[in-house]
């Protein structure tokens, strides 16, 4: 498997602080992580609880809105919801395809809402919540109208078609600031977005962690997509030893601001991908090490990891530990990639096959 292309570069991102792209298998039961995902976004920037309580209902009525109704024509309709977050704001976007003939209705009621004001989005809820106007897949556009009155602002939405005529309904819900935004570019840069997760088969991007808590709910959120073929258990351990790197490499100075980790479905593999910004010195540290564990079987991984748990393994620096478990849950030699130094500071890329 050629790990090279599958990753989406931090500096795709540029100005947000943590971002969430998920475009796995999508399920009811990944919403409570989702809900705790938010809170911590809007803790760290000291936001009131009616902030959050408005972020928690926009992110999970997209989220539900993408399981109520994307086409479930085949395994490969692949849909998308991404969480960014930047001072003063955050961003929802969820992208989904359609069936063919649903276009008409959804074009009126995204006008509808449009054009109306808080009192009429709100007689607008009430009067489909009383009359019970369902589509023929359930829903009667009430989280729609919902995430606009709690948004403030208008829906940004699209509806394209993909080269085989399938629609794609494109949907981004702004809590904050909006100033000086074009609505029209950020569906272009949506979609953009779109088609390189989909080229890449990206089924994670998360940029700049920071809180152990954002990690662990969106280990929990990925469940499903590392239980594949039965080798759940070794690629939670590798996914979460690759956290713990992104963490140690933090501890020791890391650019918090370039950090990515990705998750992508290879063939029958997947290809867990991690970016980061260190100082020159613990780059070629990190280096060394990994041509050490390379040049490792797999009974002098296991021997290797039992002395580091009994404290005993020598020149292992700080994230050798997580190095060396992430290299023990790995199917193949991890790769590392050294870009050049700038200002002190060289990016490296890490990728494991798992």
């Amino acid at each position: 498997m050629d790990p090279s292309p599958a990753h989406i570069p931090v500096g795709a991102f540029a100005g947000d602080g943590t971002v969430f792209l998920y475009s796995g298998r999508f399920h009811d039961g990944q919403t409570p992580h989702l809900i705790t995902l938010g809170e911590e976004l809007l803790r760290r920037g000291e936001q009131g609880q009616g902030r959050r309580n408005k972020l928690a209902f926009i992110m999970v009525e997209a989220f539900q809105n993408i399981l109520r109704h994307r086409a479930r024509r085949s395994d490969d309709e692949r849909c998308l919801f991404v969480v960014r977050s930047r001072p003063g704001r955050v961003s929802v976007s969820a992208v989904n395809p359609m069936l063919p003939g649903e276009e008409p209705a959804l074009d009126e009621l995204l006008e509808r809402i449009a054009e109306a004001d808080a009192p009429m989005l709100k007689r607008m809820f009430l009067e489909r919540l009383s009359d019970n106007v369902r589509s023929q897949r359930g829903g009667a556009g009430l989280g729609l109208i919902e995430m606009a009155r709690r948004s403030g602002h208008g829906l940004r939405h699209r509806i394209a078609n993909r080269a085989d005529g399938t629609p794609l309904f494109f949907l981004e819900v702004v809590l904050g600031d909006v100033a000086e935004e074009n609505a029209g570019q950020a569906l272009d840069a949506l979609e953009a977005l779109y088609a390189g997760v989909e080229r890449q088969r990206l089924i994670m991007h998360l940029r700049r962690p920071g809180s152990p808590v954002v990690l662990d709910a969106v280990q929990k959120m990925l469940t499903e997509d590392l239980d594949l073929d039965g080798r759940g258990d070794a690629r939670r351990q590798a996914f979460l030893a690759a956290a713990d790197l992104m963490g140690s490499m933090c501890e020791d100075g890391a650019d918090v601001d370039r950090q990515g980790l990705s998750l992508a479905q290879g063939e029958g593999d997947l290809l867990l991908d991690l970016e980061c910004a260190l100082s020159t010195p613990r780059a070629l540290e990190l280096q060394a090490e990994l041509d050490v564990l390379n040049g490792l079987d797999q009974v002098a991984l296991r021997q290797r990891y039992r002395k580091a748990m009994l404290g005993e393994a020598k020149g292992v620096g700080s994230g050798g530990f997580a190095a060396l478990d992430l290299a023990r849950h790995a199917q193949d030699a991890l790769a590392l990639e050294v870009g050049e130094e700038k200002a002190g500071r060289t990016s490296v890329r890490l990728q494991a096959v798992i």
